[in-house]
């Protein structure tokens, strides 16, 4: 990165920030209709594992040239949130219009346009691919899908960010850094729901075996032999059926079944109610098998061991 994170770099001089912003993103290939008049800023701020990168800029076009650029970055994902003035992203046939408040991922390993005809803002959350899969089984089908501002928790998700991004100096967001972005990814995808039956064509039918077993899940999360099996046999479908049900929705069973165990355990970490149980109890209670289990899953999700998380706040 061309940029040290924490950096700014405030400029009119177009060569300067076409040549930063390559180095930040890779894959490039930029143009303004007057460089006379251009001016730019990028301000790059870094939380735990995830770079906050704010790009200003006066009308430009920019091209991404997908995985056949040779920086390493072109495999990561890019949430790109409109703070300021309006932008069109151009995905094949795909035309996108990005208005303040709405946000999409875009996929780096696929060939883009993005412009803008007056003073714009748009802040981007580069994330590895693997990153994103925790969070969704199919990170792919999230691409180029518009979040729209005006659905009630595309509009909490943006403000969240802003929030974040106003705050981001502040020793509270320093310390709290992987988890305020953890929950910010934990919320994007739910962001992203309704899209799941879309482009998936998960039916009426299944959508409604879906809510079953969803529902059977969460009411029997802490039963330890808890399986796909038991599930299809008590909801009386085929585990053929159940993986097909859930793969159509961009889930897989055993994933619901871990995100939701590791939910609760991190209810459970944060309420003062269960601040005498130890972490291999908050375990068994929440359905794990092993402590070494339960630790080594927590960590994966919210990057902090159990006894990281339990000591920042409680509830």
């Amino acid at each position: 990165m061309f940029l040290k994170p924490q950096d700014k770099l405030q400029t009119t001089d177009f060569e300067d920030w076409a040549k930063t912003i390559k180095q930040t993103f890779g894959g490039l290939e930029m143009s303004v209709p007057d460089v006379s008049k251009f001016e730019g800023a990028i301000n790059i701020y870094n939380m735990d594992e995830f770079d906050l990168v704010m790009v200003k800029s006066t009308p430009a076009h920019i091209w991404h040239r997908g995985s056949i650029g040779n920086f390493s970055e072109t495999e990561r994902f890019l949430v790109k949130i409109q703070f300021s003035g309006k932008s069109v992203i151009k995905y094949g046939t795909k035309t996108v219009k990005l208005a303040p408040g709405d946000f999409l991922i875009c996929d780096n390993s696929r060939s883009y346009s993005l412009s803008f005809d007056e003073m714009t803002e748009i802040l981007s959350i580069p994330i590895p691919r693997d990153v994103l899969g925790r969070f969704h089984a199919r990170p792919s089908d999230l691409a180029f899908e518009l979040a729209d501002r005006t659905l009630a928790i595309n509009s909490v998700l943006s403000d969240y960010l802003k929030s974040l991004w106003a705050s981001r100096y502040k020793n509270s967001a320093k310390i709290h850094a992987k988890r305020l972005i953890t929950n910010y990814f934990d919320m994007l995808v739910m962001g992203f729901s309704d899209l799941d039956g879309a482009s998936t064509h998960i039916s009426s039918t299944q959508q409604g075996h879906l809510e079953r077993c969803k529902e059977y899940i969460e009411k029997n999360l802490l039963e330890e032999n808890l399986s796909p099996g038991l599930i299809a046999k008590k909801l009386s479908i085929s585990e053929r059926y159940l993986f097909s049900i859930f793969s159509n929705a961009g889930l897989t069973v055993s994933g619901y079944i871990m995100s939701n165990r590791l939910n609760k355990a991190a209810q459970i970490l944060r309420s003062r109610r269960f601040e005498k149980l130890t972490v291999a109890e908050v375990a068994y209670d929440t359905g794990f098998k092993s402590a070494a289990h339960f630790s080594r899953a927590f960590k994966g999700r919210f990057n902090e061991t159990p006894s990281q998380y339990r000591k920042h706040t409680y509830i």
